[in-house]
């Protein structure tokens, strides 16, 4: 059993290395853009977008005819609908179609959507009975067998996408087809933008900028920057997943022969497309917030900061705490000025700690190799040293925090506070409290940031 186990997980260290998606610190997780995928569970606000999520290590996904769905956000959404009625909604307001185009158009989609159901249907069937014979058998050659089923369910997915928007191309007229390009770098940009490696390679500033909601002449100053911002990127994007892509149809022919030498020099492949991509935001970034008001420019810029390190930023469980006592209504003035001044400590505290996190993690991922992720998967860790002592410095002041403010507060006022399961509509159980006083390097490799990270999941492109 425990060979079997250590063959299965050795299989999935290399594949997720040959694709560049097997470090956590690499593939830190887009936040989410729920509003235009149907069907699909997605974390985060909704806004402008097509519902690519990327994510944390594990399964790589195929790309369709203008990206398609990429590599990185979970084998699930592999089994979604790659068009569905709000993209076609989307695409038909951007190309003015008529009543009639719109008619002809809902009736294919209708049919592409049936087929694809069918499809889906039979490759989760075959993929389903490949996982039991690997449970019975334990031959991890089983899960080469998954591999390449997952690549031919693939294949017919972009194919299916592709003949969709062949057809929408056929009942186009002249003028409607000049605007289709746009179309094709926005699908681009939505679904694959979440499949890059590097912090801040996957924020989508036209989104970022739409989320602003900026006055129409504030707006009309950017927009020349955007258009130019999105032909920039869609270059690099291209390039980046055809690289990806590439790596991709060689994980097997990679593993098969053990050759970390060839891993290696795919991942760095890989790293330089992805930089590439990560240049062109960090240059159009600066010139974005040049063009914006003060108040804007502070939102824009901590958003792109946001989701350039989403675990980094993500709201943590002390937080939570500092913010929902400063709210209370029945704290005395000495409270109310006790908690302000941990509030303003802790957000300095906290903001100097972000900034050497941003510095480590940007670190390693430039230096990364494949023995790296290879040996650090095994030890169960996130990243490192450096990045764990971090870590570790950061829990303790989020810990600390925690006890001030509740060492301030009345019995009946600290039951008001928020508990760590609070979000998930749970009992009040701390978790925190039994994690206090364990030692560091049991709490270390989590797969998160901060007190509320959750636990790191197995690989399988999560």
């Amino acid at each position: 059993m425990a060979r079997f186990a250590n063959a299965v997980r050795a299989s999935a260290m290399m594949l997720a290395a040959s694709a560049f998606v097997a470090s956590p610190v690499l593939a830190q997780g887009q936040p989410g853009r729920g509003g235009d995928r149907q069907g699909a569970r997605q974390p985060g606000g909704g806004g402008p977008g097509g519902g690519q999520q990327g994510g944390g290590p594990g399964m790589m996904r195929g790309m369709g005819p203008m990206g398609g769905m990429g590599m990185g956000g979970g084998m699930g959404q592999m089994f979604e609908a790659p068009i569905t009625s709000r993209d076609l909604q989307k695409y038909s307001d951007m190309l003015a179609l008529t009543p009639e185009q719109r008619e002809t158009l809902e009736i294919l989609l209708e049919a592409n959507q049936q087929e694809f159901a069918e499809k889906a249907g039979e490759a989760r069937r075959k993929l389903e009975a490949l996982r039991e014979e690997a449970r019975e058998a334990r031959d991890p050659s089983v899960w080469r067998d998954m591999g390449a089923q997952m690549e031919t369910f693939r294949k017919a997915r972009a194919a299916m996408e592709a003949g969709f928007f062949n057809d929408m191309k056929a009942l186009l007229t002249p003028a409607q087809a000049e605007k289709f390009p746009k179309i094709e770098r926005q699908r681009r940009r939505e679904q694959t933008i979440g499949m890059g490696l590097m912090s801040g390679e996957r924020a989508d500033l036209v989104r970022i900028t739409a989320e602003l909601q900026l006055p129409a002449e504030q707006m009309a100053a950017v927009e020349p920057v955007l258009e130019q911002y999105e032909a920039d990127l869609d270059r690099e994007l291209q390039n980046r997943n055809a690289v990806y892509e590439e790596s991709q149809a060689r994980v097997r022919e990679m593993f098969e022969r053990g050759s970390t030498d060839d891993m290696q020099r795919a991942l760095e492949r890989g790293r330089e497309a992805s930089m590439r991509v990560r240049e062109v935001n960090r240059r159009y970034a600066r010139q974005i917030e040049n063009l914006l008001p003060d108040d804007a420019r502070e939102r824009f810029a901590e958003q792109v900061r946001r989701e350039s390190f989403p675990m980094i930023y993500r709201p943590s469980f002390a937080s939570r705490v500092v913010d929902a006592a400063a709210a209370f209504d029945d704290l005395d003035d000495n409270q109310r000025a006790a908690i302000s001044s941990i509030r303003d400590s802790f957000a300095r505290e906290s903001a100097s700690l972000n900034r050497q996190l941003e510095q480590a993690t940007v670190k390693q991922e430039e230096t990364l190799t494949v023995q790296d992720m290879m040996s650090r998967g095994f030890r169960g860790g996130g990243g490192s040293d450096e990045m764990e002592a971090l870590r570790d410095k950061r829990r303790e002041l989020e810990s600390s925090t925690v006890e001030k403010i509740r060492s301030i507060l009345s019995p009946e006022q600290a039951e008001r506070l928020p508990r760590r399961d609070d979000r998930m509509g749970g009992p009040g159980n701390d978790r925190g409290e039994q994690r206090r006083g364990q030692p560091q390097q049991q709490r270390r490799g989590r797969g998160g940031e901060g007190e509320d990270a959750p636990p790191r999941r197995p690989d399988s492109r999560t």
